[in-house]
Order: C-alpha cells, then sequence, then structure tokens
C-alpha cells in the first residue's frame, strides 16, 4: 500500500473537518513513503490528539477543579510535567471527579473508549522509542497495532468533529436583538482542515464575551446565540515571526529552568519550530 496515493489519504473524509494541527499531523501520516515512516508518524498524530484532548477539556474546568487536576497529575499548575501518558491520565481524572463539569459536546474526549485510545497510542509510540523499527516483522506487528486504534479513532470521532469546530476570534459586535436577546457577534478564524495562511473567517454569535484572539471551540452548526468552549493553553496559535504575519500552532512542551521559559513546539515543519515565551496563561488560570 502507498500512503502517498490521494484516495487512501482521504478516504475517510476527516482532513476537512478535524482541527488544523490534527489535520496536517495525519495528511502526513497518510502520506508516508512506507510504513515504517507511517508507524512513526501516526504515532505523533496521537500524541498531539492527546495534547488536543487535555487543551479541550481542561479549558472547561473552574480554578479549584483545573488547579487540583494539574497537581495530580501534572505536579505543578505554574510549571507543569507533561509527557504522551499525562493527557490519559488527565482525562482519566477529570471523568471520575469533574464529569458534571464538562458540556455534553465534549464528554467523548473523557469517555473510557478515548481514554483507552490514547493509551493504546502511548504504548505504541513507547515500544517504537525504546525497541525500534528495525526488522519488517517488528513493522508489520506494529502497523496491525496501529490499524486498529485507527479503526476506532475513525469510528467514534467522526461525529464529535462534525459537530465542533475551533475558532479563534478576531473582532466583535455587541447586538441587542428583541428575538435572540442580547449577545455578541464576532468575526472568527476558522481553524479547522488544511486552511490556516489565511483561514476561513466565519461568524460565530456568543451569548459572553470571548477573550480576543484565544481559541474556542464552537458548534459548527448552530445558527443561534452559543456557549463558545475556551481551549486551555497548552494549545495555541502563534505568530512564527514578527514580520511576516505568518501563524502556526504551538503546543506546550515543558517549562526551561536554565533560562526560566516555557517551551512550545510547532509539531510540523514551520520556519520557527520551538517558541520560548514568558508565560503560558495557563499558569494564571
Amino acid at each position: 500500500e502507498k500512503y502517498q496515493d490521494v484516495t487512501s489519504r482521504y478516504e475517510d473524509g476527516l482532513t476537512h473537518i478535524l482541527p488544523h494541527p490534527l489535520a496536517v499531523l495525519w495528511v502526513q501520516a497518510w502520506a508516508s513513503f512506507s510504513e515504517k515512516e507511517f508507524c512513526e508518524n501516526i504515532c505523533k498524530f496521537y500524541e498531539y490528539l492527546g495534547l488536543f484532548s487535555i487543551s479541550a477539556i481542561l479549558g472547561q474546568l473552574e480554578q479549584d477543579a483545573l488547579h487540583s487536576v494539574l497537581k495530580k497529575v501534572c505536579k505543578s499548575v505554574d510549571r507543569p510535567q507533561l509527557t504522551m501518558g499525562s493527557a490519559y491520565n488527565l482525562l482519566n481524572r477529570v471523568r471520575l471527579r469533574y464529569e458534571e463539569h464538562i458540556d455534553a459536546i465534549l464528554r467523548l474526549l473523557i469517555s473510557e473508549p478515548w481514554e483507552n485510545l490514547l493509551k493504546s497510542a502511548t504504548g505504541i509510540r513507547n515500544e517504537v522509542a525504546h525497541q525500534g523499527l528495525t526488522s519488517k516483522s517488528s513493522i508489520n506487528s506494529c502497523k496491525k497495532k496501529i490499524d486498529r486504534i485507527n479503526e476506532t479513532f475513525i469510528g467514534c470521532s467522526r461525529d464529535l468533529f462534525e459537530q465542533i469546530s475551533l475558532v479563534k476570534p478576531e473582532s466583535s459586535r455587541y447586538v441587542a436583538d428583541g428575538s435572540k436577546g442580547n449577545f455578541f457577534n464576532y468575526q472568527a478564524a476558522s481553524l479547522d482542515g488544511l486552511a490556516l495562511n489565511p483561514a476561513v473567517t466565519r461568524t460565530v454569535d456568543c451569548r459572553e464575551p470571548l477573550i480576543d484572539r484565544g481559541l474556542y471551540l464552537v458548534s459548527g452548526r448552530s445558527s443561534e446565540p452559543q456557549t463558545a468552549h475556551r481551549v486551555f493553553p497548552f494549545m495555541t496559535v502563534l505568530d512564527t515571526d514578527a514580520e511576516t504575519g505568518i501563524q502556526a500552532f504551538y503546543f506546550y512542551n515543558k517549562w526551561e529552568k536554565d533560562i526560566a521559559k516555557y517551551l512550545f513546539v510547532c509539531p510540523y515543519p514551520c520556519a520557527v519550530h520551538i517558541k520560548q515565551l514568558n508565560d503560558y496563561q495557563g499558569s494564571h488560570a
């Protein structure tokens, strides 16, 4: 099977509905030139699916619950320690203790099947990291495991990503409407699929004001004023440099003690792979 084959790459239809960084990583995996490369790239996809999942879920929590979860799993609120396994452990703790805080549209992300999906992907990634893909038999074994989790992912995620859309508000106006009630009308960058520079613009009506240039998950179908779900800033969009205005997605990696900076990594090729930030915003949540 040639993973760069166009029909294989797009047959599941997820590319256009996944949040942008996941869509890019999904396409990169299916465009791999060998089964070994495919196994490595799809493991990377699931690593960042985990980071996306916890960013979506942690944004739902009130301060006390958020701090409790981060301290338990990541050892710190201000300087969290994250591994690939942190994702399913965080989601497990939220499900067991704070499920009622999570909006129904996002509860798939704290479900046992989703947790097990991420746990299985972490196990495969650890095997690849420790043992390598050095023979045809090891590649075939890895590929069979990946085929199973891909089938699970495609089967359970399509409805979720068809219902939600990742957006970044860019401008707003307050609307007093007798039929709909008062709401905020936003022009927002739609950050699903492969388009980012520039992104497609859409209109979103929200009951509450949004943080300027923050990331939110909204209903992809609603034409009525709705609640936008804040994305916790383990995932963010930043300019790659000050001059071009080209943007890329960056994910929290770690606190670098030696330089007293938070490191954020872009998981796909871009002009600046690592950003050093003074604050990741979540430290003040």
